[in-house]
């Protein structure tokens, strides 16, 4: 019996709402001005609570604005390419993997989008 199912590389590519697009540029701005001040992550307790700055608090509230409007599935994630990866070289959390690559991927068509919009106004 046939199915209907239409394959992953045909599926409809998620569009953004104006609402979308502004949490995404408060984000932006969010990180734009902050300036981290977070003490030095101590890699032999790196899972233990650590303090966060008003920055980071500030950026991560913002992040969870725009992410519940994405309605993320749960394996999905937006990632910040100009945030540099704090893990130490040769470490596995090193490179970046395909999921982080993913959220790269949208943040682009995020900031693409975002840069349309100003052009139509």
């Amino acid at each position: 019996m046939p199915t209907r199912r239409t394959p992953i590389g045909r599926m409809r590519k998620r569009s953004f709402t104006p609402e979308i697009i502004a949490a995404f540029r408060h984000l932006v701005e969010v990180y734009e001005k902050g300036d981290c001040t977070c003490p030095p992550i101590n890699w032999e307790k790196y899972w233990e609570e650590r303090p966060r700055c008003a920055a980071c608090r500030a950026y991560n509230k913002a992040e969870g604005e725009l992410v519940g409007l994405l309605n993320f599935k749960p394996w999905e994630r937006l990632d910040n390419p100009y945030v540099a990866i704090p893990h130490p070289p040769g470490t596995p959390g090193r490179e970046p993997g395909p999921d982080m690559q993913r959220g790269y991927v949208l943040w682009r068509r995020l900031e693409k989008a975002a840069a349309e919009e100003t052009e139509g106004e």
